[in-house]
């Protein structure tokens, strides 16, 4: 895979033992990051995701939705699975989201620490991002619906 940015194909690594890699791989021409080198224990745990943001043409975070030019040095687009691969979702463009490396962070925060209290408000999140894509929301319909959807929802535990 050549360097998005300058098309090169010479990459250096540079050893990261402070992450769950190995190494991070970088471009020896702009130094840009390229991706991650899993460490040899963490290969063969699940097989690589097929598609990448590239491949599915979102180049923009669909949380934040930071566009690629704007985000961070050690920042990138990732490949989030809603239904992860080992609890049988697919490398499929509807079972994944493309988010920045710090909302990438953030899900699996939410996903590890907070698991089901924001359920509902995931569904929700789904169903109003649909309701744009098909244009049947305006910005400010889309504003004032979350605020009404979401003070119908119950309550977290911690507002209880």
């Amino acid at each position: 895979m050549p360097c998005p940015k300058c098309g090169s194909l010479d990459f250096y690594e540079k050893p990261r033992p402070d992450t769950p890699h190995n190494a991070a791989i970088y471009c020896e021409v702009c130094n840009e990051f390229i991706k991650w080198k899993p460490k040899d224990k963490n290969k063969d745990k699940r097989p690589p995701n097929r598609l990448s943001p590239e491949d599915i043409s979102i180049r923009y975070c669909e949380l934040c939705l930071r566009q690629k030019t704007r985000l961070g040095t050690h920042e990138t687009l990732e490949i989030h699975h809603k239904i992860e691969i080992n609890d049988g979702g697919q490398d499929i463009k509807e079972n994944i989201l493309v988010v920045c490396t710090h909302c990438h962070k953030l899900i699996h925060h939410v996903r590890t620490y907070m698991n089901d209290h924001f359920g509902d408000f995931w569904i929700e999140y789904e169903r109003m991002k649909e309701a744009i894509e098909k244009q049947q929301l305006s910005p400010g319909e889309y504003e004032s619906e979350i605020i009404e959807n979401l003070e119908s929802l119950e309550k977290p535990p911690w507002e209880e």
